[in-house]
């Protein structure tokens, strides 16, 4: 026969069962075997939370263990690129040192190139080392120097304005581009100095302001404009120049020696010269009333050209006339002028020049 279910006891017992299980589980636990149940319980609560716990713990320090690893392969590795640049730049350092030095250092001071050369020997030594410190502070001592002496100072030039018969203007760097064969093809009429450039005053500059050729510093940009165009504006066709021109014309030829019209330029400024001291010494004279043996000296004189309506006399000390003559249309004309001539006045005639 079967055993009752739950429902079929009697429910006072059944309660009364269920009050008596808390008393036998703590006599269960006193007994050996409740104790070994206990003790593995505990085990297992153990094993549950501390095990993890310091299995986690060891793994957090292997993990550290391995980025303190890692990041002391990349700060050997930023080191290594560190220093190999550190060499590469001072390679790259001493080329342009021995370069700069090679260029000529005349303008700089004897001491700060010395000093120069004998840090470009420091940094020969240092250059392959593998102490990036070093390396840098060598580098340093060359690089300050280079700045401290600088690139070649640059004698002062003016930037060019020029324009052509259409009025369309030019810009040119300096005035020997305006020499070039496309300048010359664009029928340039005229240059005027714009934008001053450079470092200092040439020997050539000076001599100009020296000389009066220029007035001051602020017009030398005029022997710019002047050495740019002699080759075409109004200086390149007169036959000769006056006192004016010539200083300005002479200092110049000095600023642009290599010009092509130079030497044409200087056989013009010779014989103005030499026709200003002719007219200094009264040997030679243009137009009007000449006071002999004062403005002009006696002799023989001759003028040539197309001479149309030249009109010469001769005059006493009364204004008087001793001699004269005019020319409707001659190529030349001969006077002879006496000591004892008070004045001579001519008009149309030319230029009288002293032949004897």
């Amino acid at each position: 026969m079967p055993a009752p279910s739950r429902n079929d006891q009697n429910p006072k017992q059944w309660t009364a069962r269920v009050r008596s299980l808390p008393a036998a589980a703590f006599r269960f636990v006193r007994t050996r075997a409740g104790l070994a149940v206990g003790a593995v319980l505990v085990v297992a609560v153990i094993a549950a939370f501390v095990v993890p716990a310091v299995v986690h713990q060891r793994q957090e320090a292997e993990d550290l263990k391995i980025a303190r690893a890692i990041e002391a392969e990349e700060a050997r590795q930023d080191a290594v690129e560190e220093l190999t640049r550190g060499q590469e730049r001072a390679r790259s350092l001493i080329e342009d040192a021995e370069l700069f030095l090679a260029s000529g250092l005349d303008y700089a001071d004897p001491t700060d190139v010395t000093d120069l050369q004998s840090a470009l020997d420091t940094l020969r030594e240092v250059a392959g080392s593998d102490d990036t410190d070093t390396i840098a502070e060598a580098r340093r001592g060359v690089a300050t120097l280079i700045s401290s002496i600088g690139d070649r100072p640059e004698i002062y030039y003016w930037t060019l304005e020029c324009t052509d018969a259409a009025g369309i203007s030019h810009a040119f760097e300096q005035f020997r581009g305006v020499w070039a064969e496309r300048a010359a093809a664009l029928g340039l009429t005229g240059c005027r100095a714009e934008t001053r450039r450079g470092d200092f005053i040439s020997p050539d500059q000076q001599q100009a302001l020296d000389t009066g050729g220029v007035v001051d510093a602020s017009r030398l940009g005029i022997l710019d404009s002047i050495c740019a165009s002699l080759g075409f504006d109004s200086y390149a066709s007169l036959p000769t120049y006056s006192s004016a021109q010539i200083p300005e014309m002479s200092a110049a030829i000095a600023h642009c020696p290599d010009h092509p019209r130079v030497p044409d330029i200087q056989a013009r400024l010779t014989a103005s010269q030499a026709e200003l001291a002719a007219v200094a010494a009264g040997t030679q004279f243009g137009a009007g009333v000449k006071r002999v043996g004062t403005d002009i000296q006696p002799g023989t004189y001759v003028s040539e050209g197309n001479l149309d309506g030249c009109y010469w006399e001769r005059q006493d000390s009364t204004g008087s006339t001793i001699d004269n003559d005019f020319l409707n249309a001659a190529l030349r004309v001969e006077v002879t002028i006496r000591s004892s001539d008070y004045a001579f006045n001519s008009s149309n005639c030319g230029t009288w020049k002293k032949v004897a």
